[in-house]
């Protein structure tokens, strides 16, 4: 197989050495991510944007909703395929999102559902993924939208 055609989610890949170098060096290779999109964001408000709508998909949904949290330069966040909640990764025996997408220790102080109540007057949601990144369907999706307070 050649690099090129190597799958994105492969347990031992790129997204997995960046994550265990950021871990070695006390960083967090997710929030050196939001890091980046929110100085994309200033960049973007000081050449004049008057409105951002910021999209994220898959991991990038959760980029994108810590960016919302944290730059109010951003009026509107689509979030497609995001989880719903770190909490639910860590009640399943597998879970298929690359561990560099669970902050270190985050729910200690929230979990996902306490972000999108905050920013629920600004969001729109598009079919949410499970632990094993696939989406929600059926009764298993109206629990989790449930417990995440969207519903």
């Amino acid at each position: 197989m050649q690099p090129e055609d190597a799958d994105f989610f492969a347990p031992y890949g790129m997204d997995y050495m960046f994550h265990g170098h950021a871990l070695l060096l006390g960083e967090s290779y997710i929030g050196r991510r939001i890091y980046d999109t929110l100085s994309t964001l200033d960049l973007l408000v000081a050449e004049g944007a008057k409105k951002i709508h910021l999209h994220g998909r898959g991991q990038g949904a959760l980029i994108a909703l810590f960016a919302t949290l944290l730059h109010d330069g951003v009026g509107h966040i689509t979030l497609e395929n995001a989880p719903l909640s770190f909490a639910s990764w860590c009640q399943t025996p597998l879970v298929f999102w690359p561990a560099a997408n669970f902050p270190h220790g985050i729910l200690k102080h929230f979990d996902l559902p306490d972000l999108y109540r905050i920013v629920k007057k600004r969001l729109t949601l598009v079919q949410p993924w499970g632990p094993d990144i696939r989406p929600l369907k059926g009764r298993a999706l109206q629990r989790a939208l449930k417990e995440a307070g969207l519903k």
